[in-house]
């Protein structure tokens, strides 16, 4: 075993899925320009509020993202004090909007993602089933916390009657949160029945 060149295959395959990740929130991230100026802590909010049931990303792939597209001339920012603190509130430049629409006629692929808990479960045969059954327990609390929270989220929006114009556009958003919301919901069942299997000592 080479450490030094272990060390740096996980550096690169770490670098290759952040790159990947910095991609994909820069789509993100022009696609919610293109409905309004934003500033990061908007981005943020937004992604939170709205996207998190799909895609979660940290402040720093946000700000890695905003790196790159500034550095492309895909995106421009203005400043403003508000509060008494500085803000840069980011806008699409004609150059993003064609960037945007580029990416949305692209061929969607089939894209594997990461589970950390299904990765968990994958090496379970390393620990006792008290170990597992507490893992697990605790797993499936946190995820009906986080589903009840999405649905109750659902269950209060409201279409003002200004967004007619937006109709389509507000349609697929609330496509997209029922998708995570039913997602949630099989992966609720999906550890259920796994607990039950340790429990009973049927796995």
């Amino acid at each position: 075993m080479n450490l030094l060149t272990d060390r740096l295959d996980y550096i690169t395959i770490s670098n290759i899925a952040f790159g990947n990740m910095v991609n994909c929130m820069a789509n993100l991230i022009l696609g919610l320009l293109m409905i309004r100026a934003l500033t990061i802590y908007d981005i943020k909010s937004t992604l939170d509020r709205k996207i998190s049931p799909f895609f979660s990303a940290s402040f720093g792939a946000i700000q890695a993202a905003i790196k790159k597209l500034l550095e492309g001339g895909l995106i421009t920012f203005t400043e403003k004090v508000e509060n008494g603190r500085n803000k840069k509130e980011y806008s699409l430049t004609e150059t993003g909007r064609s960037s945007f629409y580029a990416w949305m006629r692209e061929e969607i692929i089939v894209n594997k993602f990461n589970n950390d808990a299904l990765l968990r479960v994958f090496f379970f045969g390393f620990i006792n089933n008290a170990q597992r059954i507490e893992l697990l327990s605790g797993y499936i609390a946190r995820l009906k916390v986080e589903y009840d929270e999405m649905l109750g989220y659902q269950q209060s929006i409201t279409i003002p009657p200004h967004f007619e114009d937006k109709r389509d556009l507000v349609a697929f958003q609330l496509a997209s949160l029922d998708y995570g919301i039913q997602q949630m919901a099989f992966e609720i069942a999906w550890y259920e029945n796994l607990f039950v299997k340790l429990e009973t000592g049927k796995y």
